[in-house]
């Protein structure tokens, strides 16, 4: 069954002419939009390094500061917090334990014990939390 498949995927040598011929003539109005956008934002690996570069810390502190200056006071402040270890880390919770409960309970910011799980109507659990009682919900 799976060779059947294979062999409907199968791009007939003459439609793969056709698709160069469309994509290699300077005439073509499509391909040249499509070059146009090309050269002004770059070829799909130069987009993405600029996205990451975009994102790295320093950056993004640059355009709170242009955009929304007061706030970078409150952005140093959590950066001293994380660098003097106030914040735990999901990821490194998580590498403590796999169970999420376990990782919830166990750290600063446990949920009070009448909160239950709307999945599986127990007090513990992944699932979304609510302090509703089990026997109000449909």
């Amino acid at each position: 069954m799976d060779e059947k498949y294979r062999k409907l995927l199968s791009i007939p040598q003459s439609r793969l002419q056709a698709i160069n011929n469309v994509i290699l003539d300077p005439k073509s109005e499509v391909m040249r939009a499509f070059l146009a956008v090309v050269d002004k934002y770059g070829t799909p690996d130069e987009i993405n390094r600029k996205h990451l570069a975009s994102r790295a810390l320093p950056n993004l502190l640059r355009k709170v500061e242009a955009v929304r200056p007061e706030h970078l006071k409150d952005l140093e402040w959590l950066q001293q917090q994380v660098a003097t270890g106030r914040f735990i880390s999901v990821r490194t919770t998580a590498d403590k334990s796999s169970d999420p409960v376990q990782m919830i309970e166990g750290s600063p910011t446990s949920m009070p014990s009448p909160l239950r799980c709307l999945r599986c109507n127990t007090s513990t659990g992944s699932a979304r939390w609510s302090s509703m009682p089990s026997s109000t919900r449909a």
